[in-house]
């Protein structure tokens, strides 16, 4: 018997809430030095979310679990990008990015009003991330 209450999400009593998930995770990164100063990379990395998540997941009322046996999430991740710097003074960082996660929790809304968090199956996220980092003091120095 859980001591998981799936219409609170909270945990009843003093049962035990641990459970075991073996999960190794893999991941690979390469670089090309491109110039002296820069680089081009690529990563590849999986992720891994637990299955014990209510510590930490904040319940707001009217909302209930679909079920208290939720799978964990595994999802992989893809980047590539391109990074330097300018003398001392500027670095960059700019990448594009693939984050794909199977059995992600969310939200839904019934008839009735309640929200339902259950698995709502696989998700991809995909962007640019960019970096600009100034050190004003250092550019005014140079530039003097």
């Amino acid at each position: 018997q859980s001591n998981f209450s799936p219409t609170t999400g909270v945990f009843l009593g003093s049962g035990s809430n641990s459970k075991y998930d073996f999960q190794p995770l893999f991941a690979l990164g390469m670089a090309y030095q491109a110039t002296e100063h820069s680089e081009a990379y690529l990563n590849v990395s999986q992720s891994y979310r637990a299955t014990i998540f209510t510590q930490t997941l904040v319940v707001t009322p009217g909302s209930v679990f679909a079920s208290d046996n939720i799978d964990p999430s595994v999802g992989w991740t893809y980047e590539v990008g391109y990074r330097g710097t300018q003398d001392d003074w500027l670095t960059y960082d700019s990448s594009l990015f693939l984050v794909t996660l199977d059995s992600r929790l969310g939200n839904t809304v019934t008839g009735g009003g309640i929200t339902v968090i259950q698995d709502i199956g696989r998700t991809v996220n995909y962007g640019w991330d960019a970096a600009l980092d100034l050190d004003i003091i250092r550019a005014l120095d140079h530039f003097n």
